[in-house]
């Protein structure tokens, strides 16, 4: 899965590819299989301090009534900041520019873990309600790990359309939020824990507000 569009984080500010040809192929894409991955979505220097901030983070077993289990830290500086520079304006625009998805307003999101030897998993679930229209997974592993793909299916008729092993530090994944779309994130199988920085995009009348950057 891969694609030409780019948009790359930094402390100061973003990166985005404009390209209209870029950004045509994307949402091809985007359409045809409902998720769409970003290379190098924070740049090194971002995602080493959110890394350092995470490592110091405070985790506590959540369990999710419908979907599954994780390790869920307390919001410290590292989220804080991920949630200010992803809502700005520039990078909403871009998102419903790629995906289609119109009226973005806002974005919240929580670091997670899935720790190996334990029954860490989220099964299927669409996550929709609050305004959720679009969801949103950052590699934050400090070195690769295995297993834990998020996978995405139609359910009627069924069929999966995505599955992503995205275990590059630094990558993330955007994927659509629908009544037809589901999605799953698979337990890991080896020794090194899966950290994501995971949200959603919310828009329209139900979407909580949120500050802008701009």
């Amino acid at each position: 899965m891969s694609h030409a569009a780019r948009i790359q984080l930094a402390r100061t500010g973003a990166t985005i590819d404009r390209d209209p040809a870029a950004l045509a192929a994307a949402r091809r894409e985007f359409d045809t299989t409902h998720a769409l991955r970003f290379p190098a979505f924070i740049d090194a220097a971002l995602l080493a301090e959110v890394q350092a901030q995470v490592a110091a983070g405070a985790f506590h077993t959540k369990v999710h009534k419908s979907s599954g289990v994780e390790s869920c830290m307390s919001p410290n500086a590292a989220v804080w900041l991920l949630r200010f520079l992803i809502v700005s304006d520039d990078v909403l625009r871009a998102v419903e520019t790629i995906t289609g998805v119109d009226d973005l307003r806002s974005f919240f999101g929580r670091v997670y873990r899935f720790d190996p030897g334990t029954d860490h998993h989220h099964d299927w679930h669409d996550d929709l309600g609050d305004g959720r229209a679009l969801g949103f997974s950052l590699n934050l592993s400090p070195v690769a790990f295995a297993g834990g793909a998020l996978q995405l299916r139609e359910r009627d008729p069924e069929r999966i359309t995505a599955t992503i092993f995205n275990t590059t530090p630094g990558d993330a994944v955007l994927f659509r939020l629908a009544n037809n779309v589901e999605h799953q994130v698979q337990r890991i199988t080896g020794t090194v824990p899966r950290t994501t920085f995971a949200g959603w995009f919310r828009g329209g009348p139900d979407a909580p507000a949120m500050p802008r950057t701009s």
